[in-house]
């Protein structure tokens, strides 16, 4: 276990003004990810009116996981903005509130996953606050305290093959191509791509 020294404390300061960059850096994320998924979903219907099946599958698969990205992005906003609310309690605590628990190893599930450079540094300052063993597990998830929402969203699985073709279809309705039709059953239709809630509580 790494030496820590006897100035090596937690900043609540320091954890706030890192917390409120991840929210900016995390929102300008997600305005571009936004703009990239609107060009993809008219480069998709191009494909549809072509009859390009398989290019718009592949594509539709890249685009899921853009959509999954997405709501990481807003559940991590989310999340850093109930911790910034909660900081003074939470420095005052030797322990880490019941309450908080379950956030804060969302945050630094996140850390790894996320191109973000300042949850580098809560994490830091979380490991000063609880100890490098309560990091690691919440890394790993070793508890299943990470919210299950981030944890989908952050999964590398491929989306199966009903999401991709719903999406299709869904993308197929908006441009009005009705030549076209998903290769397997659907249940229900829909106009766009499920987007479940992203309140953290949700």
């Amino acid at each position: 276990m790494k030496m820590r020294w006897p100035f090596d404390r937690f900043d609540g300061a320091v954890c706030k003004a890192s917390l409120k960059m991840a929210i900016s850096r995390a929102r300008m994320r997600t305005n571009r990810l936004q703009n990239s998924i609107r060009l993809q979903r008219k480069e998709i219907a191009g494909f549809l009116r072509e009859g390009r099946e398989e290019a718009a599958r592949l594509k539709g698969e890249h685009l899921l996981r853009e959509y999954k990205l997405e709501r990481a992005m807003e559940i991590l906003v989310t999340v850093c903005e109930l911790l910034i609310s909660r900081l003074s309690y939470l420095a005052t605590e030797r322990s880490c509130p019941p309450d908080l628990l379950s956030p804060i190893h969302t945050l630094l599930y996140c850390e790894p996953r996320l191109n973000i450079d300042e949850l580098g540094t809560v994490r830091k300052q979380f490991a000063m606050k609880y100890g490098d063993v309560f990091v690691e597990s919440a890394v790993k998830n070793a508890k299943q305290e990470v919210h299950f929402k981030l944890v989908h969203a952050l999964s590398l699985a491929p989306p199966p093959e009903f999401d991709i073709q719903q999406l299709l279809y869904g993308i197929a309705e908006e441009y009005c191509i009705s030549d076209w039709k998903p290769s397997i059953p659907l249940v229900r239709r829909l106009a766009r791509p499920i987007r479940p809630a992203t309140s953290f509580r949700g």
